[in-house]
C-alpha cells in the first residue's frame, strides 16, 4: 500500500490583509505547488475548513495532493502532503464523511493510464485504504457524493468510451458497489453531480450543441435527460449547480460569444426540474477563463458565483464574487484586490456558501505570471446583510420545531398552515434532503452534527431557519 502513497508533513506559510468586500484573504504557499492544480474546500464538523489541492511538477516528479487545515479567520492548523504513484494533472476531490473520517477520490495516469483510485482517511489525514480501481481505465473524474447509507458515489467521464459517463458507488473503503454507464450521441462529458432530494440523483454536463442535467435514481437507473440547446451564438459549459428546495436548479458557468475562447463571460441559468428554462443570463464579460466558474447557494434565495479571469500574462485583480437572487438579477459585486495573475492553463477554484450568508472561497492564483509556481489563496466574504435575517424569521410564532438537539425525528407544528417543504443542509450549506410537509420528520438517516432546517411556503420563501443539533 505504501508503494502508491506516503505521507509527509509540509510547511505552508501566510499572510493576511484587510480587502475590500471580503474579510480576508490567506495566500497558503506550498513547495511543488506546480501546473494544473486544483482546489477544493469543504468544511468540516467542528467548523474549520480543509483544502485539498492538487500538486503537479512539469518533470517527471509524482503528482502529489496537499490537506491544509485552516480557522475561518485562515490561520492554518497543520498542513499534509500525501505523495501518489502518478504524474496525473486532473483534479481531486474530497469529501468529509458523516463520521468524520476524509474520502479522497481521483485518477492516475503514468504508468498507470488514468485508473480512478479512492482514499480513505482518518480525520488527521492518516491512511485508513487506498484502492485502486483498473477496470475504470481512461477517466476524468468529476465529483464525489456520500448517501444516507454511508457509501460514496462517484462520477467521470470515459476517456477511453466516448460520449459515455459512469455512475459509480463504492463503500468508504473504496470496494466496489454498484457501476453504471450512460452513453448519449453528442455528450462530451459530466461537469458536476449533486444529490437533489433522499431519491435522486443529478449529473451536469455538455454535448457538442447544448448542455444537460441527467437525473438517475440511488440506484443508478436513468430517469430522464433534459437537454438545454444554446441560446448565444457561442458555447455555453456548465461549471455547477446549485439546488433551490429540490425544485429548482441554478448552473453556472462560461460561455463564448464566439469560438474564440478569449471572448467569454459568466453564464447563469435557473430550471424547474422538467426543464424548462425560467431565465438565462449573463453576468460580466471580462474574459473569465473557460471551465471555471462555481456556484453555491448562500442563504435560501441568493447564490455567490466567482470564476477567473483569462489574463494570459497580465497581472490584474482577483476576479469578483457575484452574488445574483434567485430571479437572475445581480446584486453584487464584489472585487478583491491584490495583483494577481491567473492564467489560462491550470487554474481552479471551490466556493461554498452557509445559511448565514458567509461565503469561503479558494482559489489558485499564479505566483508573478510564470504559469510554474502557485499558490492557494483562502478567502471569506461576509454578504449576511444581502439575505433574510435568521432572527427576524425565527421570531414567527405560530410555527415551532422541536426538539433540539434532536434525535431520531422531529416534530412540526404549524398553526397557519403555511409551510410546504422542509430542507435540510451541513453546516457548509450542502443540501441534504428536501421534504414535503409533515407533522413528524424522521432523522434516523442523519448523523449527528450541526445542521441548517429551512422551512418554506408554496412560493419557496422562508418562513422559519432553525440551526439543529442532532445528537443520538
Amino acid at each position: 500500500m505504501n508503494k502508491y502513497i506516503l505521507a509527509y508533513i509540509i510547511f505552508a506559510s501566510c499572510w493576511v490583509s484587510k480587502v475590500i468586500a471580503s474579510d480576508l484573504i490567506v495566500p497558503y504557499s506550498h513547495f511543488a505547488l506546480r501546473y494544473n492544480s486544483s482546489v477544493k474546500i469543504i468544511q468540516l464538523a467542528d467548523s474549520n475548513f480543509l483544502i485539498l489541492s492538487r500538486h503537479k511538477d512539469i518533470g517527471s516528479n509524482p503528482a502529489m495532493a496537499g490537506l491544509t487545515w485552516c480557522h475561518q479567520n485562515g490561520d492554518t492548523i497543520k498542513t499534509k502532503l500525501l505523495t501518489l504513484n502518478s504524474g496525473s494533472a486532473s483534479p481531486l476531490d474530497i469529501i468529509s464523511l458523516f463520521d468524520g473520517s476524509l474520502f479522497i477520490s481521483g485518477t492516475t495516469d503514468d504508468p498507470l493510464d488514468n485508473t480512478l483510485f479512492t482514499l480513505h482517511l482518518d480525520s488527521t489525514g492518516s491512511l485508513i485504504s487506498f484502492k485502486l480501481h483498473p477496470s475504470i481505465d481512461a477517466v476524468w473524474l468529476s465529483n464525489s457524493i456520500q448517501l444516507d447509507s454511508g457509501n460514496v458515489l462517484l462520477s467521470a467521464t470515459l476517456v477511453n468510451v466516448p460520449e459515455s459517463v459512469i455512475y459509480y458507488k463504492v463503500n468508504p473503503d473504496g470496494d466496489s458497489l454498484l457501476l453504471h454507464s450512460y452513453t448519449f450521441p453528442g455528450l462530451l462529458g459530466i461537469t458536476c453531480s449533486r444529490l437533489l432530494n433522499d431519491s435522486t440523483l443529478l449529473f451536469g454536463g455538455d454535448m457538442i450543441n447544448s448542455n444537460f442535467v441527467l437525473y438517475t435514481n440511488l440506484n443508478g437507473d436513468s430517469l430522464s435527460i433534459n437537454t438545454f440547446p444554446f441560446t448565444t451564438s457561442g458555447k455555453n459549459h456548465i461549471s455547477s449547480i446549485a439546488i433551490t428546495g429540490s425544485q429548482y436548479l441554478v448552473i453556472a458557468g462560461t460561455s463564448t460569444d464566439t469560438l474564440d475562447s478569449n471572448h467569454q463571460s459568466v453564464w447563469g441559468m435557473k430550471t424547474d426540474l422538467l426543464g424548462m428554462i425560467l431565465w438565462q443570463n449573463r453576468f460580466q464579460s471580462t474574459n473569465p477563463y473557460w471551465n471555471s466558474s462555481a456556484i453555491s447557494a448562500i442563504g435560501a434565495n441568493y447564490f455567490a458565483i466567482n470564476t477567473f479571469y483569462n489574463t494570459a500574462t497580465t497581472n490584474g485583480d482577483h476576479p469578483p464574487v457575484l452574488i445574483i437572487d434567485s430571479n437572475g438579477d445581480s446584486i453584487s459585486t464584489s472585487n478583491i484586490l491584490g495583483n494577481y495573475c491567473e492564467i489560462s492553463s491550470g487554474n481552479n477554484n471551490s466556493i461554498i456558501g452557509d445559511m448565514n450568508g458567509n461565503t469561503f472561497l479558494t482559489t489558485t492564483i499564479d505566483s508573478g505570471c510564470s504559469n510554474i509556481y502557485q499558490n492557494i489563496a483562502f478567502e471569506k466574504f461576509d454578504f449576511s446583510t444581502l439575505i433574510n435575517s435568521i432572527d427576524d424569521l425565527n421570531n414567527k410564532n405560530t410555527l415551532e420545531v422541536f426538539p433540539n438537539p434532536a434525535n431520531n425525528h422531529l416534530n412540526i407544528i404549524d398553526v397557519d398552515n403555511e409551510v410546504s417543504n422542509i430542507s435540510l443542509y451541513d453546516i457548509s450549506g450542502r443540501f441534504l434532503f428536501c421534504k414535503t410537509k409533515e407533522d413528524l420528520i424522521q432523522l434516523t438517516n442523519i448523523h449527528d452534527g450541526i445542521y441548517m432546517l429551512v422551512l418554506v411556503d408554496k412560493n419557496l420563501i422562508p418562513l422559519k431557519k432553525i440551526r439543529l443539533v442532532v445528537l443520538h
